[in-house]
């Protein structure tokens, strides 16, 4: 009985961790915090999106294919410090995206967006985990507080171009002691282990059926 009850919890946490969507299916998923995305970004800014428009064809047959423009107003991150990140950049393909993008903002809306460089030089959005989880997040007060004190963004900067004058800036990071590590960077949290274990368990039941038998 204790046998077949571990069977099904090992089955019924892999069948949950496997599908996040009907269309996307990931296995082993689990959901990253905000400062754990971050973390794992190549680059993170702080800005908003201000126009969307059209560059031609997608790889999705019929659509076709949008970039925008993203003003910059702080970079909390930047993955080579000899290619400052100007005060306005290009994100390219932000539509159409496949099923397992989980990226949602609207325009004008202030965020905190993980991003990386594209061959072409531009920037597109860097989803380190798939839906539901994306690559922006509201650029509240607490975000902004929460951002600054993650290792490795801790030492922001405004981009280049930046006007203090008409733009918001970067946040106050003089509170902050120490950065805060994400505490799920390891084997754990990547599921190996995980998975690791519901092999066990299986390896127990099929073992235990046959001392029954």
């Amino acid at each position: 009985m204790c046998g077949l009850k571990i069977f099904e919890l090992s089955i019924i946490l892999v069948v949950f961790t496997s599908d996040v969507s009907l269309s996307c299916k990931v296995l082993n998923w689990r959901h990253m915090e905000m400062e754990e995305i971050l973390y794992r970004a190549d680059i993170v800014v702080y800005g908003e999106e201000t126009e969307r428009y059209n560059v031609g064809a997608s790889e999705v047959e019929g659509l076709e294919r949008m970039d925008s423009i993203f003003n910059v107003y702080c970079v909390f991150k930047n993955d080579d410090i000899t290619l400052p990140i100007p005060n306005s950049i290009i994100l390219e393909t932000v539509a159409p995206r496949t099923d397992c993008s989980g990226t949602r903002y609207n325009i004008d809306e202030r965020i905190i967006l993980a991003i990386q460089r594209t061959d072409s030089g531009n920037f597109t959005w860097h989803e380190v985990n798939v839906v539901p989880d994306g690559a922006a997040f509201p650029a509240s007060e607490s975000n902004l507080e929460k951002a600054v004190s993650v290792c490795g963004l801790t030492e922001a900067i405004v981009p280049d171009g930046h006007d203090a004058l008409t733009s918001p800036t970067c946040p106050d990071a003089s509170s902050t002691e120490a950065c805060s590590p994400p505490t799920c960077i390891s084997d754990v949290c990547d599921g190996t282990s995980f998975l690791k274990f519901n092999l066990l368990c299986l390896v127990f039941v099929i073992i235990l059926s046959s001392t029954v038998k």
